[in-house]
């Protein structure tokens, strides 16, 4: 009886050792798989913010681009940028220029839609240069005034051809950008406008020194 019990304590004692030592083990392997995760979900995450950072810079000079295209077609300065967001890290700060961007495009966007006439302007840019350049370019431009005829402004419209291409211009496009008579008392934009209106719809007859400049495209 005595071995017996004695056997029986050893016994009990060894499956101790063992099973202290399998569960220290196992929890050590538990603790290394929960390291393992944690940093596989850091590096995942980090991974998440690095293509959202990308993809939100690519989208700010897609909008940057896009608001620029609109404002040359508007004759409008470039909306100066300092490219920031090249060095910017911060999710939020890229998420407002985005949105800056992206309002500026629209609006300037929207402009060119309810002013059809403003992409013809820009497509007729070279040719109205040259024009100026022959008809006013030394006599003040805009402001021009030929003293041997009723010609005035850059373009040097005749008083019945302004008034004539004024009315055609309205009836086309359904808008009234002026009342002057004369285009001399017309601002800038709006002579740009009827002159380009010109060109498309006389196809620069009356400025035969500068047949040959193609129109540019949008």
């Amino acid at each position: 009886m005595p071995h017996r019990r004695i056997i029986v304590a050893v016994t009990v004692c060894l499956f101790c050792i063992v099973a202290g030592v399998f569960f220290r083990g196992s929890a050590a392997a538990t603790n290394q798989r929960a390291t393992r995760n944690s940093s596989a979900l850091v590096a995942e995450r980090a991974e998440r913010i690095r293509i959202q950072r990308t993809n939100l810079k690519k989208a700010i000079i897609f909008y940057r681009q896009a608001t620029w295209k609109w404002q040359a077609v508007a004759s409008m300065p470039r909306t100066p940028t300092s490219y920031a967001e090249r060095k910017a890290q911060g999710l939020g700060y890229l998420h407002w220029s985005l949105k800056q961007w992206f309002r500026r495009s629209a609006k300037v966007r929207s402009y060119v839609q309810q002013h059809p006439w403003v992409r013809l302007v820009h497509r007729t840019y070279a040719y109205r240069r040259c024009i100026i350049d022959h008809e006013s370019r030394s006599s003040g431009v805009y402001r021009a005034r030929n003293p041997k005829s009723t010609a005035s402004g850059a373009y040097q419209f005749l008083d019945s051809t302004w008034q004539s291409m004024v009315d055609n211009f309205r009836r086309y496009y359904h808008r009234d950008v002026t009342t002057v008579r004369r285009a001399v008392d017309a601002p800038p934009a709006v002579q740009d406008a009827i002159a380009a209106y010109a060109i498309k719809a006389d196809h620069g007859e009356p400025w035969q020194e500068c047949h040959g400049i193609p129109l540019a495209v949008d």
